[in-house]
């Protein structure tokens, strides 16, 4: 028996979540669903080592994690390009000092990845939620990690953003990634090879 990359039992945070018990298998697409305030997003809070909880999460040994959360704040008042937030973690020099063509390079690789080139000198305050969320994930992906979180990454995109997104899922899961999905769309859940239901049990 295939040993899963994560198991959830008992989970349980005060006053968000309760006894939430579910195993994501690699190579999952694991979809989490359920209600507005029922916890979705605590349980990737958990999984993190976030917040305080009782109850058992437990990561197959040497499992690297990445996530690209529902939001990210960017303060108006900080000048931070695209180009300067890809390069933070992948240069050890401060991005106020420019950055090299090598780390540049690098950067432009990632985002035309995702198909968002034309984003590399962007403020990153200003771009719409699709845009932030395609720089967000270009970012976790080259890590390649063995367990992607995505938190409801359908908030705040338009139908053909959703639609590229759905293709990014599909894509995902052909090359084996495994993936804990926390959505409301009924799109995205459709693609999931299994939903787990806050409150029901796993189910294929």
């Amino acid at each position: 028996m295939v040993e899963p990359l994560l198991q959830v039992e008992a989970l349980t945070v005060a006053r968000r979540v309760r006894e939430v018990t579910f195993q994501v298998p690699p190579g999952s697409l694991t979809a989490l669903t359920g209600p507005n305030g029922c916890g979705k997003s605590t349980v990737l809070d958990a999984v993190l080592g976030l917040v305080p909880f009782t109850g058992r999460v437990e990561l197959r040994a040497d499992t690297t994690m990445a996530i690209v959360p529902q939001r990210l704040e960017a303060p108006a008042a900080v000048p931070l390009r695209v180009l300067d937030f890809l390069a933070l973690t992948r240069t050890a020099r401060p991005v106020f000092l420019g950055v090299s063509a090598l780390v540049r390079r690098r950067a432009e690789a990632l985002l035309a990845q995702v198909d968002s080139l034309a984003l590399l000198e962007q403020p990153l305050a200003e771009l719409s939620g699709g845009q932030l969320r395609r720089v967000l994930l270009a970012d976790a992906l080259e890590r390649a990690p063995a367990l992607l979180l995505l938190d409801e990454p359908e908030v705040g995109l338009d139908a053909s953003s959703r639609r590229w997104l759905e293709g990014v899922l599909t894509g995902l899961s052909s090359k084996g990634t495994t993936t804990l999905l926390v959505t409301h769309e009924p799109a995205l859940v459709a693609l999931a090879t299994q939903v787990v239901s806050l409150g029901g049990a796993a189910h294929d």
